[in-house]
Order: C-alpha cells, then sequence, then structure tokens
C-alpha cells in the first residue's frame, strides 16, 4: 500500500498549488488512505469559514466573516491547470466557479483518473472501479509522524476528534506543497520599528488599508497583485522589489498612488522606511510577499533528507531521495511555472515507479546527478533557496529584467521532457507552454485589466481541437 501524506491543506491564493489532487487521482489504484487535514478538497478555494492563525497548530480553527475571500480570484489561466474535461470557458476563474469545480472533482475522479487515453500512465493499465474521492481520502486527519519501518514506513495520524491511528506502508508520498509556514524579509531595524506587519498569507481584502502607507515586499506573483489590490483603498502603496537597480525608482501608470523601489535598506524607530534609492517613505503597514518555507515536522528520515536555506535535498529531479527511493517521494516542490502540470507528471512518474512500470537509476547515479545538479548551481551563483525555482532559463519575463537568480539551471520545459522521458508519457502541449509565456506577460505588463483583455484567442481554439480529440479517443475506448 501507498499513504498519500497531506499534511496541511493550505495554499496560494493563485490556486493553482494543489499536489495532491494529482496524486489523488494517478495513485489511487495503490492506495486507501491519503490524509487530508481539511474538512474537504479545495485548500483556500474550500470556503468553510474558518482560517488559522500562523501560530496555531493545523487542527485549531478560529473564525472569521465569508466575506473576506469573495474578491479572490484565480490568477492562473483555468486552462493551464485544466487536465480532463475542459469544461470551463473563464480564463481566470472566479472563487465560486472554483468552488464549484472542485465539488464536480469529488463525484468524477474515478472516471477520469486512470484512463490510459488520459494519463498515458501505462499502455495496459489494470482495470479499476469507479471511486470518489470520499472514498480514498480521511478528512480531518493529521499525518503526526513518518518514519521507517525496517522495508517500510509507518504513518502516526490523528482526527480532530483526538483519536489516532498508525499504519504501515510501504511507500509514502508527500504533498504538503510548499505554502503553510511563511518566510519573512530580513529588514534591518525592523524590531524597533513601530508600524504593523503581515505576511501575503494572512491578506484577505484591502478595506483594512484604507488611507494607509503601505509597504508591500516582493514584485512576483503574490506581491504584484496585493499591491494593486491595496492600492484601490491605500493612500500610497510602495513595492520593494529585486527587480530594478538600487538607484531605480518607478511610478506604476496603472494606479497614480503606486511606486516601485529596490529593496530596503532599513527601518527606523520614527516609522519610516528607507529604500536603497535613498528614498524614505512613513509607512503604516509592511506586507510581506516573500514566499514560504519548506516545512515537513512530520517527516523523520535519519538525516537523509534535509532543508537548508529552503533546499529540500538531496533529491534526484526535485522528487526522489536516493538513499529512501521509492519509498519516500515529494511532488509539488518546484515552484513558479505550469505548477498543475508539473504536479500531473510528476504523479505519473511516482505512479509508474510505483507500480513496477518503470525503474529508477541507482541510488549512486540518483545521488551524482543531484550533485552535479546543486554544482551547477553553486557555479551561477545562485543561493540554495533557488533551488526549486523553475523558470525560463533566458530570464524571468515577469521581472522585466535579467536576474541570474532568476535563470534556472534547468528550465521548466526541459524539466516536464526529462519527466516524460523517464514515465513514457506525452510531454507539455505546445499551447499550453505558449499561452503561458502570453499570460505572464498579460499580467506584469499588462496593467489592471489582465483579467479582462486577451489577445490568444487562436491558441484558445488549438487548446479545444487538441481536446477535442481527447474526447473522441475517450469516446471509443467506453
Amino acid at each position: 500500500m501507498v499513504a498519500t501524506a497531506f499534511w496541511r491543506c493550505q495554499e496560494a491564493v493563485e490556486g493553482c498549488k494543489n499536489p495532491l489532487g494529482c496524486a489523488h487521482r494517478l495513485l489511487v489504484t495503490f492506495t486507501k488512505p491519503l490524509q487530508e487535514v481539511e474538512v474537504g478538497q479545495g485548500g483556500v478555494f474550500f470556503s468553510s469559514g474558518l482560517v488559522k492563525p500562523l501560530h496555531q497548530k493545523p487542527l485549531q480553527h478560529l473564525e472569521f466573516s465569508a466575506e473576506l475571500l469573495h474578491r479572490l480570484f484565480a490568477m492562473t489561466p483555468g486552462r493551464w491547470m485544466t487536465i480532463w474535461p475542459l469544461c470551463d470557458v473563464h480564463r481566470l476563474p472566479a472563487r465560486s466557479k472554483c468552488r464549484c469545480l472542485s465539488h464536480e472533482a469529488a463525484g468524477t475522479l474515478g472516471h477520469h483518473a486512470m484512463n490510459s487515453k488520459n494519463t498515458n500512465l501505462a499502455s495496459n493499465p489494470p482495470p479499476i472501479a469507479p471511486k470518489k474521492t470520499q472514498d480514498i481520502i480521511q478528512f480531518e486527519t493529521e499525518v503526526v509522524r513518518v518514519e521507517p519501518a525496517e522495508e517500510k514506513w509507518r504513518v502516526t495520524y490523528r482526527n480532530s476528534r483526538g483519536v489516532s491511528g498508525e499504519e504501515t506502508f510501504d511507500a509514502v508520498v508527500v504533498c504538503n506543497g510548499h505554502f503553510t509556514e511563511p518566510r519573512l524579509a530580513h529588514i534591518p531595524g525592523i524590531d524597533s520599528w513601530p508600524g504593523k506587519q503581515i505576511h501575503s498569507h494572512n491578506y484577505r481584502i484591502p478595506v483594512p488599508f484604507k488611507d494607509q502607507v503601505v509597504v508591500v515586499i516582493g514584485s512576483q506573483s503574490s506581491g504584484n497583485d496585493i499591491s494593486k489590490d491595496i492600492a484601490t483603498m491605500a493612500k500610497e502603496v510602495h513595492v520593494s522589489s529585486k527587480a530594478i537597480s538600487s538607484n531605480s525608482y518607478v511610478e506604476y501608470t496603472g494606479q497614480k498612488n503606486l511606486r516601485i523601489h529596490p529593496t530596503i535598506y532599513r527601518a527606523c524607530e520614527d516609522g519610516s522606511v528607507v529604500f536603497r534609492n535613498g528614498r524614505a517613505v512613513y509607512a503604516d503597514v509592511i506586507v510581506h510577499c516573500t514566499g514560504y518555507k519548506y516545512h515537513f515536522p512530520f517527516l523523520e528520515t535519519n538525516g537523509y533528507v534535509t532543508v537548508e536555506d529552503n533546499r529540500v535535498g538531496p533529491l534526484y529531479k526535485h522528487v526522489f531521495p536516493p538513499a529512501l527511493a521509492p519509498g519516500i517521494s515529494f511532488i509539488g516542490l518546484p515552484f513558479m511555472g505550469l505548477q498543475f502540470f508539473m504536479f500531473e507528471m510528476q504523479s505519473k512518474w511516482v505512479a509508474s515507479v510505483l507500480s513496477g512500470r518503470v525503474k529508477l537509476p541507482s541510488e549512486d547515479k540518483m545521488m551524482e546527478d543531484a550533485v552535479a545538479f546543486y554544482g551547477k548551481l553553486e557555479a551561477l551563483g545562485i543561493p540554495k533557496r533557488y533551488t526549486h525555482f523553475l523558470t525560463d532559463p533566458r530570464g524571468n519575463p515577469m521581472l522585466g529584467t535579467f536576474n541570474p537568480h532568476d535563470a534556472a539551471v534547468i528550465s521548466q520545459s526541459d524539466y516536464f521532457n526529462g519527466i516524460a522521458e523517464h514515465c513514457g508519457c506525452p510531454s507539455i502541449e505546445s499551447w499550453r507552454e505558449r499561452q503561458y509565456n502570453v499570460a505572464i506577460k498579460k499580467l506584469f505588463f499588462g496593467g489592471d485589466s489582465y483579467r479582462d483583455q486577451w489577445d490568444d484567442d487562436q491558441l484558445i481554439e488549438e487548446v479545444y481541437r487538441e481536446f477535442a480529440k481527447l474526447n473522441a479517443n475517450q469516446d471509443l475506448s467506453s
């Protein structure tokens, strides 16, 4: 049996961070128990009216107004996220639509999960009866510990009623994502700065920032979206970005009260925040849009897998620890880019290996590959915290400038192609990659209309033709 441990389901605002969903579909032939700490699937789009402050344990909840999530939209085009079937015409779905789709998924998981025409997991997968997600997920169940047990793995869990249990498995797939433990920026003088601080993890609506001066640290996905949202209510919004030079200063043309600065030099007791361009503002709030820490408090590997400066390793292709494979694997560690497609590709690979249809290289070969990869990062001066960063090697188009820290040693296209070759399945479709490039440019250079004005109709037509072929194949195999 295989256990899928999803210790804590707290997804990102973008709505594209759900490695567990892909693992559900592709590992359903192996397993019954998949642990999920929430009462239902869907992560941030599962609007239970409850929230957990950062200092609380996963199964402890506090109430908050459901109104806080009403403004939430996906930042990710629906066709990046769609796997099967193509059923939604919205490019950037609202929260209510994503919630509806998650309910539909609960009843259709088994129907589409393992069809060979869909997943290409194997040429002749064993027939299975359709299963609903409710039949294979233990909801409101926290994985407390995963540890070696001779040649297997012992999983200890506890549910919301305080009932604990323990089971032994042949393998464990870790799908807890990386959007649980916020990472804060290091700012000299911040301890004596009198203002308020929050992390994007806790951001909901701009109303609390009305008529205030706000500093937003970070200019990638969350920082870009949150700064624009806050600017609708705040007096001023000042974005601190690594993407511009230390002497730069940019007034955002879309919103007159939004300015972009280089990184922060220091925070002062008088309430001012000084940027490296020499400019200073008296700020009421600092919003950290600075990402998250990889966090596996339940996982005991006797030191074989560690987290150092946000590098989880050593790992072969971001998935398998050489000394423990295939008993332990990770899905969803790389960030940026086409997340849902990456989750699916990794899940196919893990499922193929665990089924015995695909064989991994030897432990020595996998370790050699991981060490070589880390060596390339070091030679390029890329910090360990960027180990799991996948993007185009020419630079990150969302930042507008080339920064060596934003250039991955391997692009996401090469990564997808490599996994596809490993597990014998098709790699990324050309339309999906082209739409990614169009959408990224639109998101960061299209002003406030990026959700509403699109010029990719030709790509959309290509998408429908592709899925029409898949539908035809599905009908023939029924």
